[in-house]
Order: C-alpha cells, then sequence, then structure tokens
C-alpha cells in the first residue's frame, strides 16, 4: 500500500520523510481506528534503540497504536515513521 510520491519515481521522496508515500495504509488505519476498541488487543514490537520488546495494547491511545502499525510496515528510509 505504497505509491510514489510524483513524477520522478524515489528520486521525488529525497526530500520527504520517505522514498515512498504510505498515506494510503495510514487512511486505512484511520477508517479502522474511527470506531472504537471493544477487544483486547496487544502488539509487541521490538525497539530498535535499545533492542527490548514494548507491548502496545488497547490502554494505549489510537494514535499511539497506529504509529506502532505503520513503523510496523517500514523500511527505515524507503517509507516515514
Amino acid at each position: 500500500m505504497f505509491k510514489e510520491w510524483g513524477p520522478l519515481g524515489i528520486f521525488s521522496g529525497l526530500d520527504k520523510p520517505g522514498l515512498y508515500d504510505n498515506s494510503a495504509f495510514e487512511k486505512v488505519l484511520d477508517k479502522f481506528f474511527d470506531k472504537e476498541i471493544k477487544r483486547k488487543i496487544a502488539l509487541t514490537v521490538t525497539n530498535l534503540d535499545d533492542g527490548l520488546p514494548e507491548v502496545y495494547s488497547e490502554k494505549n491511545t489510537k494514535e499511539e497504536i497506529k504509529k506502532v502499525l505503520m513503523a510496523s510496515q517500514s523500511y527505515p528510509g524507503m517509507f516515514p515513521y
């Protein structure tokens, strides 16, 4: 769920936060998190700064969970987040 920023392909993304635009995935998450989270969830991610696991759950804000999901599908330097 990504697209190139402009007519120059990935070169259009050199001045952006990533080489590709993943805003389509962000829109999907916005629709999903538009509703109240009614089920228990637990997302375990690895913090790349210290290598330690972190757990995100329904106790976190929707924006925090969305940010974690966006980062989990990103390649550093290729996509934002």
